[in-house]
């Protein structure tokens, strides 16, 4: 390596690239949940470099004010430790770094053996996703020259991608020393491409499946998706999507992007997947898939994953349920496709070690067992300060009154009763919002196994304490919370935050704030692929008390909704139950015409379409609705287009594309 090369990769440099390269998590996600990579000794690791010369070059960085150091608590971690960020300086000075090295010329060995030159920057353009700069580094410095089969096959197959998201915290597993041995040596080898572990609540599903996942974190692509109440398919997909693109596969992202203008079919969706799917490497956990119920959609979409696993190359996928779900039959066992992993009770060994493990005195532990058996949640909830131990209830739901809810203080139990209205994990500052709580009753509880943590950094309670406290309130103690819930994500104001908080408000009958939730955000929603949830809380708000169905607002949206669904014969319908005078006083009235505009327009009405256009742009224009009128001009411009006046559509089209270009609305890209 040249001696400029190597003075751009000094090991100061290298950790500001590294540092760098993770920047969207502490840009984008709040500061107490950045990545473990931002931890001294995995940047020692990243940068390929001993732990104490990068400790050295820290201070150092440190002292000059290129980076800046914090205590925070990372994904994966259960305590707080020093996490390094780059500084405005430090950024300006990675910006440099990288415009100079994708100028460099470093020697490149293609598929075929061939030996040439060319710049990293040309190098971007034609592999993707591309390595961190340190790779390009370490292999060089290794061989130097860059293998492109090798590299490629190294972003494929090597470490690769982790979505862990709202898997489980795991800091200790007890008992189930052979369904893990059984699980890790089923993952390794070519046997059944599907498991499926199957328990009640509460019995260390997660918590076993997590614990062996892990230790494939350095051998191959890992996908973790957990399913909650009211979910739907385009949320895994999403996700999914989201993991398939970093690991260099794009066809699902693609077929969704689509799903924003038009509904993807179940055809659409298996070949997306096949394509994506059959030749990666990757373990996909998909967890609580007892939601889907019987959302045949949902069926339908794991029933997909699930045959595309069987016919992949080295794609292993993991299903964790409650109870039966009919996504895999009878057949697939037989046929070996798909094996069944049933979590029971742990024996009195396993329980015996998690007591010990809790401090429980030994002469304690045949009663415990005798009276709570070996459910591992109901155990973990045991406190050492407990005063009789042959006292305690044997009947789950009276154990978890007396010995945990009653033994909270007043603030631990308004946190507890706010985590109940959940139903994903949610931020620490969502908890915040109620008066006097802090930070560390949430992590009190979670100290307490009340409250379990997920590997981003999220809260939820435990199944067992969830259900029992649900069952002994009556639901109007819920509805502060519930509230609470919806106004913390309706502030979020991004597009799966409005939907969460959508959930919250149809949970508490507020059938007026929904829609207007819906009615200010409604093309956000769309924009953000959340097409099928949005005609879902229509529908749901169409059949509620309130009389909503029959204003003009709600039929233009609704309209705009089965427009997109390819539904025009319902769209039209319900444009035309909007009466003349109504629409001259609803919010959407630019929309209304948008709308008709369209449908002019994919019936080759042209002359209306023009007119429906038309006086969309005019109503933008009077009342100064910049998104509209450049909606109403763009689309303007494409009825030009097709009618062959093809450079009247082209001005038209370049001013909309200007004017948008001046407004900042992600809805519009």
């Amino acid at each position: 390596m040249a001696k400029g090369q190597q003075n751009l990769f000094s090991l100061s440099n290298r950790i500001i690239l590294h540092i760098d390269s993770f920047k969207i998590y502490y840009e984008e996600i709040d500061i107490v949940t950045p990545p473990k990579d931002l931890v001294q000794r995995y940047i020692a690791l990243g940068v390929g470099a001993k732990f104490n010369q990068v400790r050295a070059r820290l201070n150092e960085l440190l002292r000059d004010g290129y980076i800046l150091k914090v205590q925070t608590r990372p994904l994966g971690f259960s305590r707080a430790v020093s996490v390094y960020l780059l500084t405005e300086k430090g950024r300006k000075k990675a910006k440099r770094l990288k415009e100079e090295i994708d100028r460099l010329k470093i020697r490149v060995r293609d598929e075929h053996g061939r030996i040439y030159e060319e710049s990293i920057g040309e190098l971007k353009k034609r592999i993707f996703p591309f390595p961190k700069y340190n790779e390009i580094y370490l292999m060089l410095k290794r061989e130097g020259v860059v293998d492109i089969a090798r590299l490629k096959d190294y972003r494929r197959h090597g470490v690769k991608v982790a979505h862990l998201g709202d898997s489980p915290v795991v800091t200790r597993l007890y008992g189930r020393d052979m369904e893990r041995i059984h699980l890790m040596d089923g993952l390794k080898s070519p046997g059944p491409s599907v498991y499926v572990v199957k328990g009640i609540a509460g019995i260390g599903k997660s918590t076993l499946v997590k614990s062996v996942v892990e230790f494939f974190l350095n051998e191959t692509n890992i996908f973790w998706y957990t399913m909650k109440e009211g979910d739907t398919p385009g949320s895994l997909l999403r996700e999914l999507a989201s993991f398939l693109k970093k690991c260099g596969a794009t066809s699902l992202e693609n077929l969704l992007k689509a799903g924003r203008e038009r509904p993807w079919t179940l055809d659409e969706l298996k070949d997306a997947l096949k394509r994506d799917l059959t030749e990666l490497f990757a373990i996909l956990v998909i967890d609580d898939t007892h939601h889907v119920r019987r959302d045949m959609n949902f069926i339908y979409t794991l029933k997909a994953i699930k045959e595309v696993t069987i016919n992949s190359r080295g794609l292993k996928t993991i299903f964790i349920t409650r109870h039966d779900v009919p996504y895999y039959s009878r057949r697939d066992e037989v046929e070996g496709h798909v094996e069944i992993i049933h979590l029971k009770e742990l024996d009195f060994e396993a329980v015996q070690k998690l007591l010990r493990e809790k401090g429980i005195p030994e002469e304690y532990h045949e009663t415990i067992f005798r009276k709570l058996g070996g459910h591992p949640q109901v155990l973990e909830l045991l406190r050492r300060d407990t005063t009789d131990f042959e006292k305690i209830p044997d009947n789950v739901t009276e154990f978890v009154v007396r010995e945990v809810i009653e033994k909270l203080s007043p603030l631990e139990k308004t946190v507890l009763l706010q985590g109940c209205v959940l139903r994903a994990p949610a931020s620490y500052k969502l908890f915040l919002r109620e008066e006097h709580v802090f930070l560390a009753h949430v992590d009190l509880l979670a100290d307490k196994s009340v409250f379990l943590r997920t590997y981003d950094g999220l809260y939820y309670v435990v199944d067992v304490v969830k259900e029992t406290v649900k069952s002994l309130y009556p639901k109007a103690t819920f509805n502060h919370y519930y509230d609470m819930a919806a106004e913390y994500y309706l502030e979020e104001g991004d597009a799966p935050s409005i939907i969460e908080a959508l959930y919250y408000l149809m949970h508490r009958e507020r059938y007026d704030d929904a829609f207007k939730a819906i009615l200010e955000n409604y093309e956000l929603i769309i924009s953000g692929g959340y097409l099928q949830e949005l005609k879902d809380y229509i529908e749901q708000l169409e059949s509620s008390p309130r009389e909503l169905k029959d204003s003009a607002d709600f039929k233009v949206i609704k309209a705009y909704t089965l427009f997109k669904f390819n539904m025009i014969k319902e769209c039209l319908g319900t444009l035309q139950e909007v009466d003349e005078e109504a629409i001259e006083k609803v919010h959407l009235k630019a929309d209304y015409h948008i709308i008709y505009g369209y449908v002019y327009f994919l019936q080759a009405q042209w002359h209306k379409s023009i007119e429906e256009f038309q006086t969309a742009l005019e109503i933008a224009e009077h009342e100064k609705l910049e998104k509209s009128r450049i909606i109403a001009l763009e689309n303007l411009g494409m009825v030009y287009w097709k009618t062959g006046e093809i450079q009247k559509g082209k001005e038209i089209s370049a001013k909309a594309l200007q004017e948008a270009e001046h407004i900042n609305d992600k809805t519009l890209k």
